[in-house]
């Protein structure tokens, strides 16, 4: 298998823009009950998940009382089809791209082979409460559902409601864990500070894809010696 313990020292840059994207696919999951057996495995693995289909999961979503127009137009087609289209999924973030900059900010975007489109806010902001409200604001006025639902089902096929779970699966499909890799390692990777020694490299592109897929985004630096 590929893969690297990262021997270089570095320091992780962990983005909060796309932590808080998630916001309205937390809203939209909430009211749907888990679906299979949430207990994990003897390896850690749960196989729960947020819903029995995608169908279900966009019906789901119609509910939602804050859908734009556009949102409800890509979810009614969505609850039957049970995908968002790449070409719906394009015009969504076109229309993010340009309501920010309207609002001052040039976002910078980066393609990973899946077909999903890192949206990344501009490098230095001298006021970041400001850019968080137009983030939000244009989330509201766009299409930010069908963003979240194509990027699900892209990142997150099965549906997995453990994100380090789908990070996981990501990983070891695409032969970037070593052989002895562990949820655990993916979990303290996402969710602690102790992140060295770790069973893949997370400055390789195919890492970085999977944890966005799985809803986190960063950047590494390397620590000066």
């Amino acid at each position: 298998m590929r893969g690297s313990s990262a021997r270089t020292p570095r320091r992780l840059r962990f983005n909060v823009w796309k932590r808080l994207g998630l916001a309205a696919v937390t809203v939209g999951i909430a009211g749907v009950a888990l679906v299979g057996c949430a207990a994990p495995d003897e390896d850690g693995v749960s196989d729960a998940r947020v819903a029995e289909s995608f169908e279900a999961m966009y019906k789901q979503w119609l509910t939602e009382p804050d859908l734009t127009e556009m949102d409800r137009l890509v979810l009614d087609e969505a609850q039957r089809t049970g995908r968002v289209t790449q070409a719906q999924y394009q015009d969504a973030i076109d229309r993010l791209v340009s309501c920010m900059a309207d609002a001052g900010y040039a976002l910078q975007l980066t393609t990973y082979p899946s077909g999903v489109i890192e949206v990344q806010p501009p490098v230095a902001v001298p006021d970041g409460d400001a850019l968080m409200s137009s983030k939000h604001f244009c989330e509201k006025t766009t299409s930010i559902y069908a963003i979240m639902g194509y990027e699900m089902q892209q990142g997150n096929p099965q549906l997995y409601a453990d994100p380090t779970v789908v990070a996981f699966n990501c990983l070891q499909e695409a032969e970037l864990l070593i052989s002895t890799a562990t949820v655990d390692d993916v979990k303290r990777f996402m969710y602690s500070s102790e992140r060295d020694d770790l069973p893949f490299d997370p400055e390789d592109f195919g890492v970085k894809a999977c944890f966005y897929g799985a809803g986190m985004a960063y950047g590494t630096v390397a620590e000066a010696e």
